[in-house]
């Protein structure tokens, strides 16, 4: 119920954005100690950190360069697909999985979240979106990324950013290994 701290990186590949997250949740010499608890022997002392990741753009590289890595439950995350989740009764559906994102982040905070005091672009982000009317399918939407870009005078990143770190993906299917049978 606490974000600790948003780091941007900008000019960053997606390997190096892939090995900066890792060096932040498990330390690096330069680092310094990471977030997570591990032993001497490097075993996760906790449950693993969950990573979601922007799957579009630069974050797509970092996802494939992090989703190996079995120390975290890496998600990838397109903000363009559908809901996973429905909204609370009484209100219409999310038109696409960034409005339930952002809808997420207002129940965080809403909840007793609590944000960085210091970070004043994620406050203004936070306080910039807007409800925009349903869709034409009657569909529950945020105002688009562009339109905020252009509001903000710059992208709302950290408001972005937020969203994803209080997302909570929907578990991961398993996979069962079983026979296939091929005829011709």
């Amino acid at each position: 119920k606490k974000v600790l701290e948003a780091k941007a990186m900008r000019g960053k590949d997606g390997p190096t954005l892939a090995r900066a997250v890792l060096d932040i949740l498990f330390g690096s010499p330069l680092a310094g100690p990471g977030l997570v608890k591990v032993d001497d022997a490097g075993r996760l002392l906790e449950a693993k950190p969950v990573v979601n990741v922007d799957m579009i753009g630069y974050g797509a590289s970092a996802y494939d360069h992090l989703k190996g890595d079995q120390r975290i439950e890496c998600y990838g995350i397109n903000v363009s697909e559908r809901p996973t989740a429905k909204p609370p009764a009484g209100w219409p559906a999310f038109n696409k999985l960034r409005d339930q994102l952002w809808w997420g982040a207002r129940e965080f905070l809403k909840g007793g979240g609590t944000i960085p005091p210091k970070d004043g672009k994620l406050r203004a982000d936070l306080l910039a979106v807007r409800l925009l009317q349903p869709t034409a399918a009657g569909n529950m939407q945020v105002e688009g990324k562009p339109e905020m870009k252009k509001r903000l005078g710059r992208s709302p990143d950290h408001g972005d950013a937020f969203c994803l770190c209080v997302y909570n993906p929907p578990p991961k299917p398993k996979i069962e290994v079983g026979h296939v049978n091929l005829r011709r």
